[in-house]
Parts: C-alpha cells; sequence; structure tokens
C-alpha cells in the first residue's frame, strides 16, 4: 500500500550503506522503497544518481526525470537531472529542464550553475568560467558539486589556453561543452545534500 509519507531517515542510511556493497542490490532496495514512499523523490534522485554512475543511462534519465515531476522544486535533483541529459549529449533537453532554475535568485549557485552550463553550449567560456565561479561561491551546501564544477572551469582554462589568439568562436558540429560533459555524470549521490 502506497504512502504519501517520506521515506524514514533510517531507510534510506540503510540504503546508502548498501550501496557502497552491492550497487544492483542498492537499486533494487530503493525501487522497493520508491513504491512504498511513491511522493519521496529523494528515492528517484538516489536510484537514478547510482544508475548514472554506473552508466547505465537510459534508466538513470528515467528516475531524475521522475524526481522532477514529484518535487518540481527539488533543485538539485532537477540540475543533475539537466546535467545529466548533457553528459548523454542532450543540451536541448537540459536547457529546458533547467529553465526553472533560471527563475532563482541570480545569485543562487543553481541559476548560476545553469546559466554557466548554458555559456558552455554555446563555447561562450569566459562567461562560463564567471558563472560556474560565481555559483562556487555561492554554494556552500555541496561541495562536491563545486568540485564537479571547478573540474569543468579547470577544461576550459585548458581549452582557452590552448586555442590561437585570432582563432574564431565558432561552434564545431559537436560542441567542445559535450567533449567535457562525457567526464562527468553525478557520482557519488549520497555525498549529495538534498
Amino acid at each position: 500500500m502506497a504512502s504519501a509519507e517520506q521515506c524514514p531517515d533510517d531507510a534510506m542510511r540503510q540504503v546508502l550503506a548498501a550501496l557502497r556493497s552491492d550497487k544492483d542490490g542498492g537499486i533494487a532496495a530503493i525501487r522497493s522503497l520508491a513504491e512504498v514512499y511513491p511522493d519521496d523523490a529523494r528515492l528517484p534522485f538516489l536510484g537514478g544518481s547510482v544508475l548514472a554512475g554506473m552508466q547505465r543511462y537510459d534508466e538513470a534519465l528515467e528516475a531524475m526525470q521522475r524526481a522532477t515531476e514529484i518535487a518540481p522544486g527539488f533543485v538539485l535533483a532537477r540540475f543533475q537531472y539537466g546535467f545529466l541529459l548533457l553528459t548523454c549529449a542532450r543540451a536541448d533537453e537540459a536547457q529546458a529542464v533547467w529553465t526553472p532554475l533560471l527563475g532563482l535568485p541570480q545569485d543562487n549557485c543553481f541559476h548560476l550553475f545553469a546559466q554557466g552550463l548554458g555559456h558552455l553550449i554555446r563555447d561562450e567560456f569566459a562567461s562560463t568560467i564567471a558563472c560556474l565561479e560565481a555559483g562556487i561561491s555561492q554554494n556552500s551546501d555541496n561541495p562536491l558539486l563545486n568540485n564537479d564544477m571547478q573540474l569543468i572551469i579547470d577544461e576550459v582554462r585548458v581549452k582557452l589556453a590552448n586555442q590561437p589568439a585570432n582563432a574564431p568562436d565558432v561552434q564545431s558540429e559537436r560542441s567542445e561543452a559535450a567533449l567535457l560533459f562525457e567526464r562527468y555524470a553525478v557520482r557519488d549521490p549520497g555525498a549529495y545534500k538534498h
């Protein structure tokens, strides 16, 4: 019988512990809990994060989408869902998922991260760095997310350093962003705060 209640913290901790030793078993446990607690967006978010780390992207995308459907205001899930879409080279869909984040205050880290990655999609590297750095400075809750954004900043700086001074700023057939995003997927879901 389904419940509108949130999954108890003890059950969430048990699932996180199980995931450390048995990812498939942890996924099965998350799915079982999601049947009992269908209104808890943390469960599909957690499942999607783990599935992404296992490179099971279709399942991960489905789970992340479910999390944002259950809780449209769960900004971390929305951001990570868009980030996963980018990882899968689905930039237009990522930007659509992030549209509500751009309605957050301009100094909100998720607004800044979504804006910065939008610049990256368009190969607007200086704006990418500025927005991602500003987002990092505003984000004290999720240091691992800051680490991911810093890795992107570092790669963009390398790209800029290797770009000839007179090179036109033209997008290639495959965006530089796509190459960067292939390196980053949602990794340790237990490390992100909800």
